[in-house]
């Protein structure tokens, strides 16, 4: 049984903030009032076909959201507040919790100085240690940093982590992200590393997206090192991911489920 989430107004600053993510990457969406809701979960939910948009202002408590991923997501060589979870996190008033950590994938092992663990066991490890962790939106990816491992064993690993974020967290929804590569063509393996997050967050109850390839051609966005995003390609980032949650239909129905 998911938690019953909530609607709130979306207030002027948020929708300034988010609108300033994507004229400056230059991407246009087409706004749905669907990601109010999704975005800004606040005091009352409403009823299937009715409005997001209460008809008068709300007090109400930030979306607890929950990020686990990479270096890309841990916004490398950035500051974490430049990555795309703290650029929705602040456009939206979100109460974010980022898991992610450089080098870390499903059975890479992140940097020692960072979470040294896998994305399992850095679950794990957070519902344990933090029991003030209680997420109403979990969001996970895919890692580059898994490709050359046997694909049995990592279908293995994200079936098993993918489950262990649903029982630690049951009430919480789930998106799995596609995993992101750089601007050249991306390897074969990609395809079945997102074909593995689609099934272990399906079983789940949860929702995949395909952000496709958002750096595709595009250099510009990318470090020196043409892995990770600049700050320019982290607001690309955020863009695509808001996108495909607004057009997603299966993303957008979690809301009222």
């Amino acid at each position: 049984m998911h938690r019953t989430f909530h609607t709130a107004l979306l207030g002027t600053a948020a929708v300034i903030a988010l609108g300033s993510i994507i004229t400056a990457a230059g991407i246009t969406a087409t706004a749905d009032p669907r990601l109010t809701a999704f975005f800004l979960w606040g005091a009352s939910r409403p009823s299937a076909g009715s409005s997001p948009v209460a008809a008068a202002p709300v007090v109400a408590a930030p979306i607890r959201v929950l990020t686990i991923g990479d270096s890309i997501m841990n916004g490398f060589g950035l500051n974490k507040a430049d990555a795309w979870p703290g650029l929705l996190a602040t456009a939206n008033g979100w109460n974010l919790t980022s898991l992610a950590c450089d080098g870390a994938g499903f059975l890479a092992p992140g940097s020692p100085d960072e979470c040294g663990n896998t994305f399992g066991a850095v679950i794990r490890s957070a519902a344990v240690t933090d029991s003030d962790l209680h997420p109403d939106l979990i969001i996970i990816e895919g890692s580059s940093n898994d490709f050359g491992q046997s694909d049995p064993e990592l279908l293995a690993a994200t079936l098993s982590a993918l489950a262990d974020l649903r029982s630690e967290f049951p009430d919480a929804e789930i998106i799995g992200l596609s995993t992101v590569w750089s601007e050249s063509e991306p390897p074969s393996q990609l395809a079945d590393i997102n074909s593995q997050m689609q099934r272990a967050v399906t079983a789940v109850g949860g929702h995949y997206l395909d952000i496709a390839q958002p750096f595709s051609e595009q250099p510009q966005f990318l470090q020196d090192d043409d892995v990770h995003p600049t700050a320019a390609g982290q607001q690309v980032l955020a863009t695509a991911i808001q996108t495909a949650i607004t057009t997603d239909q299966h993303a957008t129905d979690a809301v009222h489920k």
